[in-house]
């Protein structure tokens, strides 16, 4: 590879770099299981080429969605509360279990909420049952076997998703005689990518990248720096060059940031749409961390027709720096207390000094 780049830029000529990660993950969702939906095939008499041209059919519709699908998957596996007291640096962000990158039951009965297809020809009872089938084993076997209680909390993958889609589109059009791709098709187009929530954080990553916000992280670099190692320190995870999900709570509740604006759904997403990749379930590196900083700007300093930087900028001074571990740890408690007590010692100190004077006399 190196040297075929180096020979292209010798020859002056393009050189297409595939991006590994971002290939696997648009695998995962445009992949068509037809081992785990053989039971669903089965049911619409497909086999033969005319199974092969209808998976390359649900195949090439996937490919054409497929940024809108890990979207709507992104929000709705990080969009439920975070689990409260764990310990782990990657602890689930699921109501009832589900991981960063994993949709638990609950999460997926908001996803069937939002995208309205419960009706009386497809019940909530049709949909747990297609949840618990996308939830099988993919085995080779004529059987699936269930996954054990263990295995079923954060098994719910993109893979999953993607199958329950494909199951979701045959049975809420099932009265039509379309092919199954067709299907999937009027399921993507008229419910899911139409009332679907979705998370974009480019788009956010792209303000944050403005040369003027920039300025600002870079005007008080040492000061970030400080902070960031202080809270990588007192890592529960025992990195010290990451912030883990503990860390970066405490520095909420430092900064005393946790009120209503910034509820516990809001830390979930904003810890997790700021890693690099969340699907790795990872800790914010310095990058991450500084992008983590901008976004509680916003729930706190919500002027929509003031400039986004300034909103930062107000933030930092007024609320971050004197409140967070930004001095090796000694930045934390009330501003103002700190200076009533430096001004009461000094006080003291000046009492002592006068009782001194007076006794020498």
């Amino acid at each position: 590879f190196a040297w075929s780049v180096l020979s292209g830029r010798i020859m002056d000529s393009k050189i297409a770099i595939t991006n590994i990660r971002e290939k696997k993950a648009d695998e995962n969702f445009t992949k068509v299981n037809a081992n785990k939906l053989r039971d669903l095939f089965k049911s619409e008499s497909l086999e033969g080429s005319q199974l092969e041209d209808e998976i390359d059919a649900l195949h090439e519709l996937l490919c054409m969605h497929c940024s809108d699908i890990q979207k709507i998957f992104q929000f709705y596996s990080m969009s439920a509360q975070s689990a409260a007291g764990s310990g782990n640096a990657n602890a689930s962000f699921g109501q009832g279990g589900g991981s960063n990158f994993c949709l638990s039951a609950g999460e997926f009965r908001s996803f069937i909420k939002d995208i309205n297809i419960v009706d009386s020809k497809l019940p909530m009872a049709t949909i747990d049952l297609i949840f618990m089938k996308s939830n099988l084993k993919d085995v080779d076997t004529t059987i699936a076997e269930p996954l054990t209680p263990k295995e079923s909390a954060n098994n719910f993958g993109s893979a999953e998703f993607v199958e329950s889609l494909i199951r979701l589109g045959a049975a809420k059009f099932r009265s039509s005689d379309a092919p199954l791709s067709e299907r999937l098709k009027n399921l993507l187009t008229t419910h899911v990518l139409k009332f679907a929530s979705q998370i974009d954080s480019q788009v956010f990553r792209q303000l944050v990248r403005e040369v003027e916000v920039q300025d600002v992280f870079k005007q008080s670099r040492p000061q970030f720096e400080r902070m960031f190692n202080h809270y990588c320190a007192n890592s529960s995870g025992g990195s010290s060059s990451s912030v883990g999900i503990q860390e970066f709570k405490k520095l909420i509740t430092d900064c005393q940031l946790n009120d209503g604006a910034l509820t516990e759904m809001a830390i979930g997403l904003t810890y997790s749409c700021c890693q690099d990749n969340p699907t790795q379930g990872g800790e914010l590196s310095y990058t991450d961390f500084l992008e983590s900083i901008a976004a509680l700007s916003q729930y706190k300093m919500c002027n929509p027709y003031q400039p986004f930087h300034q909103r930062l900028d107000q933030f930092i001074h007024r609320t971050l720096f004197p409140l967070a571990g930004s001095k090796g740890g000694q930045g934390k408690g009330k501003p103002k207390e700190k200076e009533k007590e430096k001004e009461k010692k000094e006080n003291t100190k000046s009492r002592r000094l006068t009782k001194t004077n007076v006794s020498d006399k």
